[in-house]
């Protein structure tokens, strides 16, 4: 099943802290995007319902140059191993091709789409992504700008949260295993752009960074600019 998803402004000002953009859940819409972005991107709504009894949940938020790309995989468990995987990506923002009468903020849209993942795809999914944190740095301390490519990763496991940090500058991607399993899923139709070095890509006007705390639990910091 796909769709497309709408899109309009970001939280904006200097210095807004992130708590004031708080997400219940997945960004399904432009307005909601744009102003729970941060707390989305820090699974706070994931954070929240993390219990004993809950079930498993990942999030996979990736940042290919925020105005670029950015792709974003929610994934549920179920009792019998399999889960629902809801995957939305957009290219680059404000892209004039996609501007039409029926979908005027197409510029801005993310796509979306919702399948079924088979518990084998799911084992082998998670496992890769255990590899892949335990040789990645800490996720605590990391500053996650926009002007660059990262992974960020939330997740309820077993009744706990976490959070897992893979920048390219510090954990190269093409090392990672994960993220080609995780893609295979993907049925939005975006083209995934890969982390590549860019000359002249940090800084500018319209940068911002997602900072993780110290105990590597949630996101603390501002926007920089808009």
């Amino acid at each position: 099943m796909r769709k497309r998803l709408g899109t309009v402004s970001l939280c904006a000002g200097l210095g807004m802290v992130l708590a004031a953009c708080a997400a219940s859940g997945p960004v399904d819409n432009a307005v909601g995007r744009s102003l729970s972005w941060f707390s989305y991107a820090a699974g706070a709504d994931i954070k929240a319902t993390c219990g004993p009894n809950s079930p498993d949940r990942y999030r996979w938020v990736y940042n290919g140059i925020y105005d670029r790309q950015i792709r974003t995989y929610d994934l549920g468990t179920r009792p019998d191993g399999s889960a629902e995987l809801v995957a939305r990506a957009r290219g680059v923002s404000g892209n004039l091709r996609q501007l039409s009468p029926a979908q005027p903020l197409g510029p801005w849209d993310l796509s979306r789409d919702t399948s079924s993942v088979a518990a084998a795809d799911i084992n082998q999914l998670l496992a890769a992504l255990s590899q892949d944190r335990d040789g990645a740095p800490p996720a605590a301390g990391q500053r996650l700008a926009s002007s660059e490519f990262y992974w960020l990763v939330t997740a309820c496991e077993s009744g706990r949260f976490a959070m897992a940090a893979f920048r390219d500058a510090k954990t190269p991607h093409a090392q990672l295993a994960f993220p080609a399993l995780l893609l295979v899923q993907d049925r939005t139709g975006v083209p995934f752009r890969p982390a590549r070095r860019i000359e002249g890509q940090q800084g500018g006007d319209g940068e911002f960074q997602l900072h993780i705390n110290r105990t590597g639990d949630g996101l603390v910091g501002t926007i920089v600019a808009f």
